[in-house]
């Protein structure tokens, strides 16, 4: 499998990419690590790569995206790509159930 770490964070991406890079290759997942300025910059960046080879689109927290129309512009993106996303901090992750109190804690 292979993950590309994103961050939003432009005041402190080193800690939130560690993080991916370190659980990334803890299991054993090649990772590439970017920092962007916008959501929407993904899919330019993907295009601009001609990617397809990542499984996973993997954000250290939630509180990164700054709204529901930038998670729907990542589900999008996930979709038009054929990939999975996941926030480690709330331990969600697109292609597992969520219980309901789960996703009201993380809201």
């Amino acid at each position: 499998m292979k993950w590309i770490g994103i961050t939003l964070d432009i005041a402190n991406p080193n800690y939130h990419l560690t993080v991916i890079r370190i659980l990334g290759r803890g299991n054993y997942n090649e990772v590439d690590l970017v920092q962007l300025a916008d959501i929407k910059l993904l899919d330019l960046l993907l295009e601009m790569r001609n990617e397809k080879q990542y499984d996973r689109v993997v954000f250290y927290d939630l509180q990164e995206l700054d709204s529901w129309e930038d998670l729907k512009e990542l589900a999008d993106v996930c979709n038009r790509y054929n990939m999975q996303f996941s926030f480690l901090k709330q331990d969600l992750h697109s292609d597992k159930k969520l219980r309901f109190n789960k996703l009201i804690y993380a809201i």
